[in-house]
């Protein structure tokens, strides 16, 4: 299966409630193409234990991944955005994004292929200052717009 890394992670400290940015990003690298599949991914929030805290996310917790062309390297790769999700609840969490696998010939079939996490992120009462992207993360966000994807401008 692909390598997935998360190329854009979320700000260190928010307030409960902040629609997360800059939004995650999950990134699959793939060693060669996968026709005659699709992968999506699903966005789970984890405790610091690693247990799944059902509805501590809302927003876009789903995202069909895209593929771009290669830029840097040769391999094909997919993009999974999450702009507008929000974290419910007080604490200290990670965002785990778990890629699926579906054959378009049995779409009703899904294979979780991988997983990758998020740095923590702390979620406050209190307002927090406005996280910045990096001029990296800025750069992939324009170039994920300028594809289609619907990602935020700050």
């Amino acid at each position: 299966m692909p390598a997935l890394t998360i190329t854009v992670q979320p700000p260190r400290e928010m307030q409960v409630g902040e629609v997360v940015y800059p939004p995650v990003i999950g990134n699959l690298v793939c060693q060669r193409p996968h026709d005659g599949y699709y992968f999506f991914a699903m966005a789970v929030l984890l405790q610091f234990d690693g247990s799944v805290i059902d509805g501590g996310l809302t927003g876009t917790t789903v995202s069909t991944g895209v593929a771009l062309d290669a830029t840097d390297s040769s391999r094909p790769s997919v993009v999974f955005a999450f702009p507008g999700m929000t974290i419910l609840y007080r604490g200290v969490y990670r965002i785990r994004l778990d890629v699926y696998m579906v054959a378009y010939e049995h779409p009703d079939r899904a294979t979780l292929g991988t997983q990758a996490e998020t740095r923590n992120i702390t979620i406050l009462e209190e307002p927090v200052a406005y996280a910045r992207p990096s001029d990296r993360e800025r750069d992939l966000m324009r170039s994920l717009r300028r594809a289609g994807i619907p990602v935020p401008e700050p």
